[in-house]
């Protein structure tokens, strides 16, 4: 088919080349361009053609002729294209390049057609058109819409600006006998003009504009039904016109506004393409029929300017009042929609009107919370008030109430001030939650007195529970509960009570505390914790203690296993919520610090409250004093221990710290260590002459001088190295201690520490009373000193105990002690076989080093007389080089010696040039190897 159709254009294009060879003035250059000029003529593909003739020029290497025509080309073919500004500068570049003044004309004037091929054009022109009036129906799709023949559309628009004149007068003979009723020519009008619309130009545009005072509206219709089609500036200022149509139908607008090509989308509706302000301007000045049409349009929401936008809010205030039913409709509908939404003066207009809309016509609001700011909220206030008081009472609501509710509930908020809110409560908006946050002790009373106005009462009592009231309301507040008590709505359960306790406590008054006691007693339970809690903060006279001190008492200690401290279980939703209300409580009241409270504590009371009494030094803390705080850790010191992972060491006073160290210590609990190790580094830090210090260092030597020698023991093991300087006078003092084992503890640390060391300490040690510090005297410093410490140590070789013998008789093996020679062949007599075995492996050392001291002395003296170094000694006096006589006296007593390791010397020297010292290096090797290396026997 699109073969058939190129080759019908061709063929039909060469008919005039005849005229045209002989005629062309540009036929020398035309070769130059060949190709772009057949994608242009043949192809009729101008887009390709304008790239292609782009190229060329810009390439440079056409003639000087050849640029000149082609910027001819290329500015008659953008003159087709509708782009006639960026023609016009071509076809100067062209009259600038040689192109004759009337030449230009010609191509001015018709599109560079020489008149015969202008002709020629317009005949089949001609041809096109009868054929699109004689479609038998039509086709709205692309290349133009309306015209049922593609073909026929495509050489149309093929032709273009030749073929104008042609389609003007069909469709000005159309005009007098146009009739909407037959499809096919009604399609073949549309066809006609949306070819004017897409080529453009000024002929064209003159004919459309004279179609806007057509005295038809079924014509007018028709034709701009096609105007979509409009590409170029020049067309779209014609369509502006047909905005301003008479026909009091409004249909020409809808036709011009609403139709689209099927195949190219909504994109290509002028509603979706033309200044929203212009449709609008347009609309309004047109026929008061066709202005439902607008209301329809806008309500779509498109973006109008904020001037057209106030214009559009006049115009429909004025359509609310009008007596079109039709119009009135629309208007009622445009009210609610987004487009009057968007702004505070269109919201002003809905809150206006609204009291007169039916409530069947009434849109529910919706609106982005963001929409509008919180300055623009409160200029709109004036006129919801006006709107809320013009709706009368909204406890029985319909839609008008509903939709003003909604937009307090979405932009209300914080927004409205407390007198707005009040104003709306009254008239029966449920919005007294919108004062959450808002309610003041000086406008408390003036909020509570809507209470019997608002539904939902609950959430008044919640939003007065979150200020502290004026106490002056508590008589109202009880007076009020009282009379919902007598009218049957008090339940019998915590719950009411739970929130006018709540309430009644926010104002701080003292009888609040006698008023839940009196409900309690009525409704048992935890309730009332969290109530007195809060009256705590306000108020802590000794009936609001006494109230709290009670719900305490009444409240079990829960264990983790769900039931009371020593039962088997119970409810673990219960254990929980008595856990958490006693806790809180406890907690108000040692805030408070109460004295009687700190007997609620017990040995198995949750650990927090007792570490909250310990530290005494935390924010908030309380006002007991040290000596309240010890008493309470005597009388539950099993839960002390337990405090250790649980509180700040550093929050708690010396005496309290002290205290704990010395009940774990006594109670034989390991992290009594702990406690020692923060208070020994609290005295390293604090200056040596404060008096802080002194009384923590008096508390540690008063521990180490405990009557109990467990205590003594246990203080001692639990210091470490770096506390030993801090409390020396107190740890040398254990060394005369009555029990041995702090005695023993007690010189291992000075020991360790390097305090214990030298002759002094040394001779201290040895005539320790205690036989344990004796023997760890030898091992740690007799052992240390070496033979200085002899003469101290002789003695103890007697001593009574073992541990002391044993030491001693390692100390004498490991300095290889002549002197205690005697005591130890005595010990080896000893009962105990320990001290036998350390005598016996003594004297085996001090032997060995006396034997093995005179044999090296005689080898330093060189007097060894041992076989081995005899050898030696005879060999270098045998070597070569030595004088003959030696050599040879030297080689017979290598023989007589007879050690093997000499052979090899001999074997190498029986080869000497000396033939008596060859043969006597031979009579030695046979006397060695005769005796088998033994030494000769005469």
């Amino acid at each position: 088919m699109g073969i058939m159709r190129t080759s019908t254009i061709i063929g039909w294009f060469a008919l005039s080349l005849p005229a045209q060879v002989g005629q062309d003035p540009f036929a020398a250059v035309r070769q130059e361009l060949a190709e772009a000029v057949a994608v242009e003529e043949q192809e009729h593909d101008l887009g390709k053609a304008e790239g292609m003739l782009r190229a060329l020029l810009e390439k440079g290497t056409l003639s000087v002729q050849g640029k000149a025509y082609a910027a001819l080309r290329l500015g008659l073919l953008l003159q087709r294209l509708g782009r006639g500004e960026e023609a016009t500068g071509w076809l100067k570049q062209a009259e600038a390049g040689g192109i004759r003044a009337e030449e230009l004309a010609k191509a001015r004037g018709n599109g560079g057609q020489d008149p015969e091929r202008l002709a020629a054009l317009r005949d089949k022109a001609r041809t096109l058109v009868r054929e699109v009036l004689g479609q038998g129906q039509a086709a709205y799709s692309d290349p133009l819409w309306g015209i049922a023949h593609t073909q026929a559309a495509e050489q149309l628009l093929w032709i273009g600006a030749a073929a104008v004149p042609e389609v003007i007068a069909a469709l000005d003979a159309e005009s007098a006998r146009f009739d909407r009723n037959n499809y096919g020519r009604a399609g073949a009008t549309s066809g006609l003009a949306a070819f004017l619309w897409r080529v453009g130009g000024d002929e064209a545009a003159a004919f459309l504009t004279r179609c806007t005072e057509h005295a038809d509206a079924t014509f007018r219709e028709a034709v701009a039904a096609a105007a979509f089609q409009a590409e170029h500036e020049q067309m779209l200022a014609v369509v502006h016109r047909f905005l301003r149509d008479p026909d009091p139908t409004g249909r020409v607008v809808s036709a011009l506004l609403g139709t689209r090509s099927n195949q190219r989308g909504p994109e290509t509706m002028l509603e979706n393409r033309l200044p929203p302000d212009a449709i609008v301007e347009a609309a309004l000045a047109g026929p008061v029929a066709g202005r439902p049409r607008l209301l329809i349009w806008a309500r779509n929401y498109r973006e109008l300017s904020s001037a057209m936008h106030e214009r559009l809010l006049v115009f429909l205030r004025e359509a609310l009042r009008s007596t079109d039913p039709a119009l009135g409709q629309e208007a009622q509908k445009t009210l609610f929609s987004p487009l009057v939404r968007r702004s505070v003066a269109g919201l002003e207009v809905v809150l206006a009107e609204l009291p007169e809309v039916p409530s069947d016509k009434v849109v529910r609001y919706e609106n982005r919370r963001d929409a509008f700011t919180d300055a623009e909220v409160r200029q709109l206030v004036p006129a919801l008030l006006r709107c809320a008081e013009r709706l009368g009472n909204a406890r029985t609501p319909n839609a008008r109430h509903e939709w003003l509710q909604a937009f307090c509930r979405l932009h209300g908020g914080h927004v409205f001030d407390v007198a707005t809110v009040l104003r709306l409560v009254d008239l029966g908006y449920p919005l007294m939650d919108q004062l959450e946050g808002d309610v003041t002790p000086q406008n408390a009373v003036e909020v509570f007195a809507r209470f019997d106005r608002v539904g939902d009462q609950p959430r008044l009592l919640a939003t007065l529970q979150a200020v502290d009231l004026p106490p002056d309301l508590f008589p109202a507040l009880r007076a009020k509960a009282e009379e919902v008590r007598q009218t049957g709505r008090w339940q019998a359960s915590e719950w009411p009570m739970h929130w006018w306790a709540d309430t009644l406590v926010c104002t701080g008054h003292v009888e609040a505390a006698d008023w839940i006691l009196a409900e309690w007693q009525r409704v048992p339970g935890d309730w009332p914790a969290r109530s007195l809690v809060r009256l705590g903060r306000r108020n802590q006279d000794e009936r609001v203690r006494a109230a709290m001190r009670t719900i305490v008492a009444s409240l079990p200690i829960m264990t983790t296993s769900g039931g009371p401290a020593g039962s088997g279980g119970g409810g673990p939703n219960r254990s929980v919520s008595a856990n958490r209300q006693r806790s809180d409580l406890m907690k108000a009241l040692l805030r408070m610090s109460d004295v009687p409270a700190l007997d609620l504590i017990q040995s198995d009371s949750p650990l927090e409250e007792l570490a909250f009494v310990v530290q005494g030094k935390a924010e908030p803390g309380h006002r007991y004093t040290d000596d309240q705080v010890i008493a309470l850790l005597r009388r539950v010191s099993s839960a002390g221990p337990r405090l250790a992972q649980q509180v700040k060491p550093d929050l708690i006073p010396d005496r309290v710290l002290c205290e704990l160290g010395r009940l774990s210590i006594e109670g034989g609990d390991p992290v009594g260590q702990t406690w020692l190790k923060h208070i020994t580094r609290r005295i390293s830090d604090r200056a040596p002459e404060s008096q802080g210090r002194a009384e923590l260092v008096a508390f540690l030597d008063k521990l180490l001088a405990s009557d109990s020698e467990a205590l003594r023991r246990r203080a001692l093991s639990s210091l470490g190295n770096d506390d030993v300087a801090l409390c020396q006078p107190a740890i040398e003092a254990r060394l005369n201690d009555s029990d041995s084992q702090c005695a023993a503890i007690a010189f291992t640390m000075l020991c360790a520490t390097g305090i214990a060391h030298g002759d002094a300490w040394l001779q201290r040690g040895l005539k320790n009373q205690h036989a344990i510090v004796r023997a760890r005297t030898i091992e740690r410093l007799a052992m240390d000193l070496g033979e200085a410490a002899e003469k101290h140590v002789l003695p103890l070789a007697k001593d009574e105990s073992m541990a002391v013998r044993l030491a001693a008789a390692n100390y004498f093996g490991s300095i290889v002690s002549k002197a205690a020679v005697p005591d130890l062949i005595a010990m080896l007599r000893d009962a105990e076989g320990d001290v036998r075995q350390a005598a016996a492996d003594a004297l085996t050392k001090i032997r060995f080093f006396h034997e093995q001291q005179a044999h090296w002395d005689r080898v330093l003296k060189g007097l060894d007389a041992s076989p081995a170094s005899a050898a030696e000694k005879l060999l270098l006096q045998a070597k070569p080089g030595a004088p003959r006589e030696q050599r040879l006296l030297a080689l017979r007593s290598l023989g007589v010696l007879g050690r093997p390791e000499a052979l090899p010397f001999l074997i190498e020297w029986s080869q000497d040039h000396d033939a008596d010292i060859a043969a006597a290096a031979r009579a030695a090797t046979l006397q060695i190897l005769q005796t088998g290396g033994a030494p000769a026997v005469k």
